[in-house]
Parts: C-alpha cells; sequence; structure tokens
C-alpha cells in the first residue's frame, strides 16, 4: 500500500491534467458522434421495417398522363409490354404490380355500429397483389360465396369523414380503430346480373390511395356479373413499383423521360431518407475520424508523460518496484477515464432519446421503445479497444 502511495505521488509530478482533460473531452465528444449515430442507424431501420410509407417509401405508383388528344380518340392509357419490361430492367426496381379495376357498378352506403349515415355513394375497387399492400391483417381474404368483403380504404377516407362528412351532418369524429366497425351496404350491378354484400373495412393504406378488395374477390364477381376475364381486367393503367431505398435515381430518370405521372410525395420521402443517410454516414465519418485524432492524441501523451518519467521510472524499477506496479498506475487512470466516459455517453444518450421521442410524437412518427442493446455493445466495445490500445503501449515500460 505505502509502495503504491509512493509510486503514485512520484509519477504524478510528471502527469499534465490539461492534456489528460483535453484528450477525455476529445474521447468523449468523437465517442458520443459515433454512438449517438449508431443509434440513429437503428432508428432508421425501425421507422423503415414499421412504417415504410411514413418515413422513406420504397413503393412508388405511376401511371401515364391523360391528354385531350386521347380523350378525343378514345386511346389506352395503358403501359405496354415493352414499357413494363423496361421498368423492370430498371437498377433499383425489385418488381412491379398492376391493379385490376371492378367492370361492373357499385354503389355503397355507410353504416356505423348499425345506424346508417345516409352517406351513400357509388364507389369503385380495385386490387393489387397482397405484397403490395401495407395492411396486415388476417382478414384480408376472401372466398366464394362468401358474402363479406374485406376493405381497405385509403387514410384520406378518415380524414375527409372526420373533418367534411361528420360536420356537416352533426356526427362525432371517429378513430380509425372505431371505424373498423362500420360497414358498407354493397350492391353490385353487371349486364350480367346483380349481387349483394357487405364491405368490412379491415385497414387503412398510407400507401395506396383507392379502395382496396382482395384479388380473388374482384377476379370472381368481374367474371360473374361482367364476363370479364382477369387478363382484360388487369389493364396495366396505373402501376405499382417497389424499389430499393435510395436507389431510385434511374428509375426517376425514365419516368421523367417518359413524362409519366408519380406520386410525388412518395419520391420526396425516399429522397429524403436518402439524405438522412447519408447526412448520418458523414457524422459517422467525423465522429470516427475524432476518436482517431482524440486516441493518437492521448497516445502521444502517453508516450510523452512515458518519456518525461523515463528516469523516474527507470529509478523505481532499480529500487526494486515491478513494472507491474508502474502499468497499473497508468491502466487506473485510463480504465477510470473511459469509465466515466462511458457513463457521461450512455447519460446523454438516454437523454438524447427522450427527447428525440418527443420531438417524434410531435410529429406522429413511431421510433422504437429505450436506447438499442447493440448500441450500448458497441459503446462497451469502442472503450475496451481504447483501453486495450493502451495497455498494449504501458506493456512497453522499461523495454
Amino acid at each position: 500500500m505505502i509502495e503504491n502511495k509512493i509510486i503514485s505521488k512520484l509519477l504524478k509530478k510528471s502527469q499534465n491534467n490539461i492534456q489528460l482533460f483535453s484528450g477525455w473531452i476529445g474521447s468523449f465528444i468523437g465517442i458520443t458522434l459515433l454512438i449517438f449515430c449508431i443509434q440513429l442507424f437503428f432508428e432508421i431501420q425501425f421507422i423503415s421495417k414499421n412504417s415504410d410509407d411514413s418515413f422513406g417509401s420504397k413503393y412508388i405508383i405511376i401511371n401515364k398522363k391523360v391528354s385531350l388528344i386521347n380523350t378525343w380518340r378514345n386511346n389506352t392509357n395503358s403501359f405496354s409490354k415493352k414499357e413494363l419490361n423496361e421498368i423492370k430492367s430498371t437498377p433499383g426496381v425489385k418488381k412491379i404490380g398492376l391493379f385490376r379495376s371492378n367492370r361492373f357498378q357499385v354503389w355503397g352506403s355507410l353504416s356505423v355500429n348499425g345506424r346508417s349515415t345516409k352517406m351513400g355513394s357509388e364507389l369503385f375497387f380495385e386490387s393489387v397483389n397482397d405484397s403490395f399492400v401495407d395492411v396486415k391483417t388476417k382478414k384480408w381474404r376472401w372466398k366464394k360465396n362468401q358474402k363479406t368483403v374485406p376493405l381497405i380504404l385509403p387514410v384520406d377516407f378518415i380524414n375527409l369523414y372526420n373533418f367534411s362528412f361528420a360536420p356537416s351532418r352533426n356526427l362525432p369524429p371517429i378513430s380509425r380503430k372505431t371505424i373498423q366497425l362500420a360497414h358498407f351496404d354493397l350492391s353490385l350491378a353487371g349486364p350480367n346480373g346483380r349481387d349483394n354484400y357487405k364491405g368490412q373495412i379491415v385497414g387503412f393504406s398510407d400507401r395506396i390511395n383507392t379502395v382496396l378488395v382482395p384479388e380473388s374477390f374482384l377476379t370472381s364477381i368481374n367474371e360473374k356479373l361482367a364476363g370479364v376475364t382477369d387478363e382484360d381486367a388487369l389493364d396495366g393503367k396505373k402501376l405499382i413499383i417497389q424499389c430499393e431505398q435510395g436507389k431510385t435515381a434511374q428509375l426517376l430518370g425514365l419516368i421523367k423521360k417518359n413524362n409519366w405521372e408519380v406520386n410525388q410525395d412518395k419520391i420526396a420521402d425516399s429522397q429524403f431518407i436518402s439524405m438522412v443517410k447519408i447526412l448520418l454516414l458523414i457524422i459517422t465519418v467525423f465522429g470516427i475520424l475524432i476518436i482517431i485524432v482524440a486516441l493518437t492524441t492521448t497516445l502521444l501523451y502517453l508516450i510523452l508523460n512515458l518519456e518525461k518519467s523515463k528516469e523516474i521510472i527507470h529509478t523505481l524499477l532499480l529500487i526494486g518496484v515491478q513494472k507491474k506496479a508502474i502499468v497499473n498506475f497508468y491502466l487506473k487512470r485510463s480504465i477510470l477515464q473511459y469509465v466515466l466516459l462511458g457513463i457521461s455517453t450512455s447519460v446523454l444518450l438516454v437523454t438524447g432519446k427522450a427527447i428525440l421521442k418527443n420531438l417524434a410524437n410531435d410529429y406522429a412518427i413511431e421510433i422504437s421503445k429505450g436506447v438499442n442493446p447493440w448500441t450500448f455493445t458497441a459503446l462497451i466495445l469502442v472503450l475496451l479497444i481504447l483501453t486495450g490500445l493502451q495497455y498494449r503501449k504501458l506493456r512497453t515500460i522499461g523495454n
């Protein structure tokens, strides 16, 4: 114990606390930036996975513009096989889906909790492959002769009801969950007959701005009431394209070249997420550079400090002090420094996550709960690497 106090007292004389504190501040800034970037990466992954279209959509809906000439000549504005193949072969495009449309008349009246809202209108149905539908529910299925049809409505529908229709009829506003208790009384009519169904609302789509029904229902009823085959119903006038995030540039160039129409809000989201990822990468690189500079500064300070203490260390070794005791003196100071750094960064990270959570709630964005465990793992790993590098250098004492 006395030996340790003597070693500590002698070696502390060569310590420069200002330089030591500067190295700690540099390491703190670099590690904090790096750890925050890692956490933000997990947040982006969470948002992209759970809410594709709210943040960085990978889905783009396109159609050809309807011109006056097309109207006069009654020309089709469907995509040709050549155009479909060109889109499929565009880099960044994963797959494309074609919409089917109803070829029979649909009249629907809305009822909520068994109470008629006297809100009726002629409707239109569309369907698309289930892989493109953003509402995932076991209710999204229909079998032949089933009289209840699941419906997915666009989110704009509930906004239209709550802020336009409900006030005009003195009706209370309703939430998404409540409106799923509502149903449509559907009257279908075509050249080959009539039929009645109950339409059950099973969800709301942020991705597709139309009234969706299952493919099996639309195919069956088109053939039954209108005598239209599935191939004729699949006219290819509107496409939904799944793209890799951040890889839409060539597709957008193709769309612009052919003067096609596209859902601009989704493109803006995709471009925004790409910009965020690029910014995140820049900050990550910047954080790593700061860590490298801070580590280099700390190691240089350690080397200079060992050089300044060379005579004292040599004297201590000559009088029988073990090399291990000298190494432990420096190592304990380094470990204490990095423990404080880890605690400070963790506190700042938890505080930052709480602030981010509040900001996300204000903008109706859902983010993950708490700090990702891998973020803390990365923090511990970085601190262990820094400690290991210092220990490796300390082992050269007396050589």
